[in-house]
């Protein structure tokens, strides 16, 4: 009798310890909690001359993840500061603090408990100056109001001050070409403004790739997969906004290069106000446009090593007016 009660004592003890295990893990089968993956799609925009917006899609694989971490430093340096971001839902985070004219190196990993993931892509940016104040271009035969603008200061601008124009709205053979006013209808053959002719066109490249063209809400709301390169096909242009290949149903952004010398540069975005049906408000000589820009003060960012960028005389290419 003593021994069979030493052998039930025996059993029920093991069975306290099996259940004392599933109560320490009630579903063995559960996998080893582990980090989430990485976010992909990592983008950026300039939101003003001390900031940068990032954007990223969350990994639809893996563990979940319950916030993340932007990290970053100055291209060139081994520094690096990071940013939290909370919530599995918030894929969006503005970095403050940086200095204009910076390039900056930026990845976003995915956390939750268990620990955080590996980096995402590299993006590189830079903080500029972002103007979302409208600037109105008027049609050629406006006598009243300017037809061009500064991007660099913001300024609506007539074609007497045509040596400062870097962006014009050209309608004289009736179609609306926005682009370099050095191969717009207001020169002639000497590079000067009709009517002006002590006026010299700047030179002014734009990126002609349609691929590479942006809609938004705003100038301030659009995000780029890359930075710029030289790889885009910038030369003097005129995009005709009667284009088909356009949506004049949506707002058109586009990338300017404003010439300091053949290997210096400011970069610029300009971004063309659709009305809902097309970009041209009004008619006849009242006939405008509207235009945000941004602008880098700060020459050849975000580029550290700028090419050959302009030829001897710029040609016209796609649907622009031969310079004359």
């Amino acid at each position: 009798m003593k021994h069979w009660l030493n052998i039930n004592m025996f059993v029920m003890a093991m069975f306290a310890l099996v259940l004392a295990s599933c109560n320490e893990n009630e579903n063995p089968l559960d996998p080893t909690p582990s980090a989430p993956n990485a976010p992909t799609a990592v983008m950026a925009k300039s939101n003003s001359t001390t900031s940068v917006g990032l954007m990223w899609v969350a990994a639809t694989t893996g563990a979940a993840a319950t916030g993340y971490i932007v990290e970053y430093n100055e291209v060139g340096t081994a520094t690096k500061l990071t940013q939290t971001v909370t919530g599995a839902s918030t894929t969006t985070a503005v970095v403050d603090g940086l200095t204009n004219g910076t390039r900056y190196e930026f990845v976003v990993y995915a956390t939750n408990a268990t620990g955080r993931s590996a980096a995402s892509s590299t993006i590189t940016w830079a903080p500029a100056d972002v103007r979302t104040t409208s600037i109105r271009l008027y049609s050629s035969g406006n006598t009243s109001n300017g037809s061009g603008a500064s991007i660099v200061t913001g300024q609506q601008l007539r074609v007497a001050q045509g040596s400062q124009w870097d962006i014009c709205f050209d309608d004289k053979d009736g179609r609306p070409l926005i682009g370099s006013p050095g191969v717009s209808g207001y020169v002639d053959n000497s590079f000067n403004f009709v009517g002006a002719p002590s006026q010299t066109a700047k030179i002014v490249s734009l990126d002609t790739a349609l691929a590479n063209t942006r809609t938004g809400a705003s100038i301030g709301d659009i995000y780029y997969a890359s930075s710029l390169d030289n790889n885009a096909k910038f030369t003097e242009f005129l995009y005709n906004l009667a284009d088909p290949r356009i949506d004049a149903t949506k707002n058109f952004a586009f990338s300017v290069r404003i010439k300091v010398s053949d290997t210096v540069v400011n970069f610029a975005r300009v971004l063309v106000k659709s009305n809902g049906t097309g970009f041209v408000n009004g008619t006849g000589n009242d006939a405008y446009i509207e235009i945000e820009t941004s602008y880098q003060s700060v020459s050849n960012v975000p580029h550290a090593i700028m090419q050959r960028l302009f030829p001897e005389r710029p040609t016209v290419v796609g649907g622009g007016n031969s310079a004359r």
